[in-house]
């Protein structure tokens, strides 16, 4: 093969590889994919990866590592080990958005947010997302930072005071902040949250503009 033929085939299997979220919202069974839950990798009969929702009724999917471990969240800044987990968390979540609901009541200081589902498995799941994502604030292990708005939560997360607490169904959590601008910031991302769960990976690909400061 010459290097201009090489060179082809290269930009053939990169294409591949980015197509994950299109692929991701027609189901198991349809396109590229193959047959049933698993299906098959672009690049043959290779496993799609690894992670907390490899098994159990969550199923598979464009979690994994290899050619579908990356998604809309991008790659971990820095490369953290907790990044593939979460994001494989954030995946699963939006697959079985139709299972959730979610109750948002802003308030002065910030926003009371209720997510819960009837079925056992997505409501484990939304417990520990959200235990995740706390972490992530308190640590300050950004994510998902091509957004303007999720970048600029994050550079103001030291304002952000985070509780959540487990319901038999799911998760309430509590944001609030003492200072103004931040307050709309958390309020914003709990906006964007219920877009994300009403429209899915499309909603995700989206940028979302910063709320006007006070």
């Amino acid at each position: 093969m010459n290097i201009q033929k090489f060179g082809i085939a290269l930009l053939v299997m990169a294409g591949l590889f980015i197509a994950t979220p299109s692929m991701a919202q027609r189901g198991p069974g349809k396109g590229p994919m193959g047959k049933g839950p698993m299906g098959k990798a672009p690049m043959g009969n290779v496993p799609m990866g690894k992670g907390p929702m490899q098994q159990g009724p969550m199923g598979k999917g464009p979690m994994g590592k290899g050619p579908m471990g990356k998604g809309p969240m991008g790659k971990g800044p820095g490369g953290d080990a907790a990044f593939a987990a979460d994001r494989d968390l954030f995946h699963g979540l939006l697959q079985h958005r139709s299972d959730i609901r979610r109750d948002v009541k802003k308030t002065d200081n910030g926003v009371e947010t209720l997510t819960e589902s009837d079925k056992p498995e997505v409501a484990a799941v939304i417990q520990k997302h959200v235990a995740s994502m706390e972490k992530r604030v308190k640590d300050k292990q950004p994510i998902h930072l091509r957004d303007p708005l999720f970048a600029e939560v994050f550079r103001n997360s030291d304002k952000i005071k985070f509780v959540y607490e487990k319901t038999d169904k799911g998760m309430r959590v509590t944001e609030t902040s003492e200072d103004a601008y931040t307050v709309k910031l958390i309020q914003a991302h709990a906006d964007v949250v219920s877009l994300f769960l009403k429209n899915g990976f499309s909603e995700v690909q989206k940028n979302h503009a910063l709320p006007a400061k006070p």
